[in-house]
């Protein structure tokens, strides 16, 4: 077996630390680049623990849509980009899939990035395309 430190020397960090990476990463963006980024609450529950056991909460309810990324990036001039992340072996889910298509159709551009070095190409152009002139 494996050891975490050699999974991630391998590239294969679990999505948990890849989002809280990006936070870090887009963080230390903003004080050079005017934006505002957040992460979007997607699952259909959460599981919090109380004792020995587990209690789950519907947010389907309050309107949590499966299959929106992870991440919303919003530029200057109403310019918003979508950010999915996944591990190296991750794939889109159905609704994921779906997501991606409608966004897309309706003008959104939806990036999926598969590991941390893929994740931080992906941001950088993000802020390195050049103006609608």
């Amino acid at each position: 077996m494996k050891s975490a430190l050699s999974k991630k020397a391998l590239g294969h960090e679990s999505e948990y630390t890849l989002h809280k990476r990006v936070v870090k990463y887009l963080t230390l963006l903003q004080k050079t680049k005017p934006f505002i980024f957040f992460h979007v609450k997607n699952s259909d529950g959460a599981r919090f623990r109380q004792g020995k056991g587990h209690f789950y909460f519907d947010f389907s309810s309050l309107g949590v849509l499966s299959g929106v990324p992870d991440f919303v990036i919003m530029l200057p001039d109403a310019k918003m980009n979508f950010l999915e992340l996944k591990t190296v072996r991750g794939r889109l889910s159905q609704n994921q899939k779906k997501f991606k298509q409608e966004a897309e159709d309706l003008g959104y551009t939806v990036f999926v990035s598969k590991g941390w070095e893929n994740t931080v190409e992906i941001i950088d152009s993000i802020f390195l395309e050049e103006p609608n002139v």
